[in-house]
C-alpha cells in the first residue's frame, strides 16, 4: 500500500471520468490522503453481497464486472482511469456483481466519507458521479431488453417447429382451440385444411431422409409464401399439416387450398449443397366448421376429405 503521489497518477486522475473538467484543486489535497493498493490478477476486489465502503479508480491494469458468478460472462471491462464500486458505495447497499482484477492493478482508494466530501464540496463532481450512474442504469436497460429479446426469442423457438418454421402441434391445437371458442361465440365459420405430402415413405427411402427433411422444409416455405395474413399454418405431425382459416367459408378454403396445390407442385427442392431434388405433390382435405360439429369432428372430417382425395388419385383437393 501507498499514498497517492505519482505525476503520471496526476495525470489519469485529471482524465478519469469522475474528475473530467475539474480543476485539481478542487480535490487534489483530498486524494493526497488516499492510498494507492496493488492487486493480482483474478483476485475478487468486490464480492456478490459484500459490504462495500469503497469506491476505486484504476491507475493501472484492468477488472471485470459479472452478475451472479465468476465464470459468467463479463457485463463490462473496468480499464485505466474508469471507477468502480461507487453504486454500493453511494447506496451503502450490499454489492450485487463481482469484480475481478485481470491485469495487475493499481488503484486509487477513494473512502466513503471522503467521496461524500468532495461531491457536498463541487458540483462539478455530482453532475460527473451522475453521468457515471447513467451510464449504469443505460447499460442496464441495454441489458434488460437484450434478456427480453432473449426470453421471446426462446419462446418463440418452442412455439415453433424446428424443421420447418411452422407453428409445432402444440401451439397449433392451442390456436385451434381458440379459433374454434370465438367461432362458437361469433358464429363465425372457419375452416381447417389438411395438407399430406403424397407417397412421402416412397419419397425418403428412394431419395434418403435428409432429401426428405429438405422436401418438408420446402413445403413449409410454400404454406409461409401462399397462406392469408389472417391464416396460420403448422405441421400437424409428420409429413401431415394443418392450415387453420379463420372467418371463413369452405369454398374461400378450396380457392387457398388449390393455390397451395399448385405452388407445392412448381416448388423446386435442392439438397443442402444446392444439388436438384424431385418435386412433391400433395393432397388436401378441407373441413368448415358448424355450430353442432365439436372442433376433434371438424378435424376429424378434414382428415376423411384428405383421405378421399388421396384415394381419389393424390394431388388434388376434396371437401
Amino acid at each position: 500500500m501507498a499514498k497517492f503521489t505519482s505525476s503520471h497518477h496526476f495525470e489519469i486522475i485529471q482524465n478519469c471520468n469522475l474528475f473530467k473538467d475539474i480543476n485539481p484543486a478542487v480535490y487534489m489535497d483530498e486524494l493526497k490522503q488516499c492510498s494507492v493498493i496493488y492487486v493480482d490478477p483474478e483476485e475478487i476486489l468486490i464480492d456478490i453481497d459484500s459490504e462495500n465502503s469503497k469506491t476505486y479508480i484504476v491507475l493501472s491494469g484492468s477488472m471485470s464486472i459479472h452478475l451472479e458468478k465468476i465464470d459468467n460472462a463479463p457485463i463490462r471491462q473496468v480499464n485505466v482511469g474508469e471507477t468502480v464500486g461507487e453504486l454500493s458505495l453511494l447506496g451503502e447497499t450490499r454489492a450485487t456483481a463481482l469484480v475481478v482484477v485481470r491485469q495487475p492493478c493499481q488503484l486509487l482508494v477513494i473512502p466513503r466519507q471522503l467521496l461524500w466530501g468532495l461531491i457536498r464540496k463541487s458540483a462539478q463532481i455530482s453532475q460527473n458521479l451522475l453521468f457515471i450512474l447513467t451510464d449504469w442504469i443505460i447499460s442496464d436497460n441495454e441489458r434488460f431488453i437484450d434478456r427480453s429479446r432473449e426470453v421471446e426469442s426462446l419462446k418463440d423457438l418452442s412455439q415453433l417447429d424446428g424443421l420447418t418454421g411452422l407453428m409445432n402441434r402444440r401451439e397449433l391445437d392451442k390456436f385451434l382451440n381458440r379459433v374454434y371458442t370465438r367461432s362458437q361465440m361469433s358464429g363465425n365459420r372457419f375452416v381447417v385444411i389438411m395438407v399430406d405430402v403424397d407417397r412421402f415413405k416412397n419419397y425418403n427411402d428412394t431419395q434418403g431422409h435428409q432429401a426428405g427433411d429438405q422436401a418438408l422444409i420446402a413445403l413449409g416455405k410454400v404454406l409461409k409464401e401462399t397462406i392469408r395474413p389472417m391464416d396460420v399454418a403448422g405441421r400437424y405431425g409428420g409429413e401431415e399439416f394443418t392450415v387453420v382459416l379463420p372467418e371463413s367459408t369452405a369454398k374461400e378454403a378450396m380457392v387457398v387450398a388449390e393455390r397451395l396445390r399448385i405452388n407445392v407442385e412448381k416448388q423446386e427442392i435442392k439438397t443442402k449443397d444446392g444439388s436438384p431434388l424431385p418435386t412433391i405433390t400433395v393432397s388436401l382435405g378441407i373441413a368448415e366448421s358448424a355450430i353442432d360439429l365439436t372442433l376433434e369432428e371438424i378435424i376429424i372430417k378434414a382428415d376423411k376429405n384428405l383421405y378421399k382425395a388421396k384415394k381419389s388419385g393424390r394431388n388434388r383437393c376434396c371437401m
